[in-house]
């Protein structure tokens, strides 16, 4: 059925091509997910609804707004 975890690190570890294409893998399925995750976030940004937009500030004659 296949190796134990413990065993396919062994494997991996002992030879360099698999540990460096193993290693460019995950660089890829990272890459990808952070991109994918990015272009999510692009498709629901709604930019009328805004943090500084959203946020209440006090109204008033005697109100002073200090940043």
């Amino acid at each position: 059925m296949g190796l134990p975890w413990y065993r396919v690190h062994t494997v991996v570890l002992n030879d360099p091509g698999r540990l460096l294409s193993v290693h460019i893998m995950h660089t890829a399925l990272v890459a990808g997910w952070a991109g994918s995750m990015a272009l999510y976030e692009l498709a629901v940004f709604d930019h009328r609804n805004c943090l500084p937009e959203t946020v209440p500030r006090p109204v008033g004659p005697d109100t002073r707004l200090e940043f």
